[in-house]
């Protein structure tokens, strides 16, 4: 299962504690194999951004040239955008 906050663990044996109740005959082995089935992990909700701060001029242009190249492995883009990213661009971002 990997690792766990506290909050998930708890969920998730809760989760496996009710489906043994319902499965009594089940030993807790099996039960745990059912039980992965109908288990959704509680997801955290996602980290807001602070609209406050800009954009990482760099990080904007490699997105845009990585969009731009799709068939690029990831290290091929980043060479690839050191040569076409223009100082000037971050005081535009600014």
């Amino acid at each position: 299962m990997g690792k766990w906050n506290m909050s998930e663990r708890g969920t998730w044996i809760a989760h496996v504690k009710t489906f043994r109740n319902d499965h009594p005959g089940m030993s807790w082995r099996a039960a745990l194999e059912e039980a992965k089935e109908s288990y959704t992990k509680v997801l955290k909700p996602p980290k807001s951004s602070n609209p406050s701060r800009r954009p990482n001029p760099w990080l904007a242009h490699v997105a845009a040239y990585r969009e731009s190249h799709p068939g690029l492995k990831f290290k091929e883009v980043l060479q690839q955008a050191r040569e076409t990213y223009a100082k000037s661009e971050r005081a535009a971002g600014a």
